[in-house]
């Protein structure tokens, strides 16, 4: 049996699957349709897509992937940097290093600024030379 590499239907923008869905004979709304379930509902499976018509579901899934990322490692404290090691759907991995500030410590240091949210912005003009 033959092993066929289908495209990640995330890896699409919004031009590409319309276009895609414009060869499957479908209407551009679809597409729109498609993204909300994607990025919005946060679906698993093309097969919960449930307001698409079963064949069409049928023919994204021969078509396209639905990748997931996963952790596979979490280092670093909780409220500073923190690293990341995700497994993509193909196997291959990736490192991520992220920082969190927490509100704390921004209100710590900028307390006095943020105690002030009616404070007006300096609006003296620029002096020129």
């Amino acid at each position: 049996m033959k092993s066929v590499c289908k495209t990640d239907i995330k890896s699409l923008v919004f031009s590409e699957l319309e276009g895609q869905l414009r060869e499957l004979g479908e209407p551009s709304y679809r597409a729109g349709q498609i993204t909300d379930w994607l990025y919005k509902k946060r679906v698993d499976t093309i097969d919960e897509m449930t307001n698409l018509p079963q064949p069409l579901r049928g023919r994204l899934s021969e078509t396209f992937s639905l990748g997931k990322v996963h952790i596979v490692r979490e280092l670093g404290a909780r409220d500073t940097t923190r690293k990341f090691l995700f497994r993509l759907a193909d196997g291959n991995l990736i490192e991520s290093v992220g920082l969190r500030v927490r509100l704390q410590i921004l209100c710590q240091r900028f307390g006095r600024f943020l105690a002030q949210p009616d404070r007006k912005r300096n609006r003296r003009p620029a002096h020129r030379r």
